[in-house]
């Protein structure tokens, strides 16, 4: 699906509606800010602006400037002026929409245990990619698989990973941000993890082989 198709945006428009009240003013990118404009009047084309009620930061937007988002991402983690309400991953889009306000940032995906400490008796699952560290659980009742994810010491970038479960010849791909582009890589300690939780297609009957990747981006602090 192409982003100028009205299928890519549809249900991210919805869903977006559904979270902020449209008497709400909303800082957000011109891609997002034409989705809203009509169900939204107080629309603020500054992602850094402190004036808005609601900020949406769409990581995968390639019309803004990715240290900016990092950074405005980093900022509010910091003073804690904004806190997430809801991380979308639709249609290859991968949106946080923060709510602005003091409040303690809800994160139960990272835990503050790492991977080796949460299943010791697992063995490490082998990756493409040396900085970071993965252990798997499969819970076939409840058809799913949970990753339990760490970097290595002093890893100083953030990542988008790249899931693939097979089952057979069949192949199930996934694309997500490190701590759904609320808690970055680089801020994980060594007793720490990344907890996701991934649905297994229909009708699969389990899962025989698991490949991850990732594309790291420098923490917008570092000079090119």
């Amino acid at each position: 699906i192409e982003e100028n198709d009205a299928l890519y945006f549809s249900g991210i428009r919805e869903q977006l509606k559904k979270i902020i009240p449209q008497d709400s003013s909303v800082a957000l990118s011109a891609k997002w800010g034409a989705q809203l404009t009509e169900s939204h009047k107080k629309l603020i084309f500054d992602i850094s602006s402190d004036k808005a009620d609601f900020k949406i930061i769409d990581f995968t937007d390639k019309s803004c400037d990715m240290k900016q988002l990092m950074q405005c991402r980093d900022t509010m983690l910091e003073i804690g002026s904004y806190h997430p309400v809801r991380f979308l991953n639709l249609r290859g889009c991968q949106i946080v929409v923060f709510r602005k306000g003091q409040k303690k940032w809800d994160m139960p995906f990272i835990v503050s245990k790492s991977p080796e400490a949460l299943l010791p008796k697992s063995p490490w699952i082998p990756l493409n990619v040396k900085e970071i560290r993965c252990k798997a659980l499969y819970l076939a009742p409840q058809r799913k698989i949970l990753l339990f994810l760490g970097t290595v010491r002093n890893f100083s970038k953030d990542a988008v990973l790249k899931v693939t479960l097979a089952s057979g010849a069949q192949r199930q791909h996934y694309s997500l941000r490190w701590g759904y582009g609320i808690f970055p890589a680089y801020k994980m300690n060594e007793n720490q993890c990344f907890a996701v939780e991934l649905p297994l297609p229909r009708f699969w009957n389990g899962v025989d082989g698991l490949q991850i990747s990732a594309d790291f981006f420098d923490r917008p602090d570092v000079k090119e």
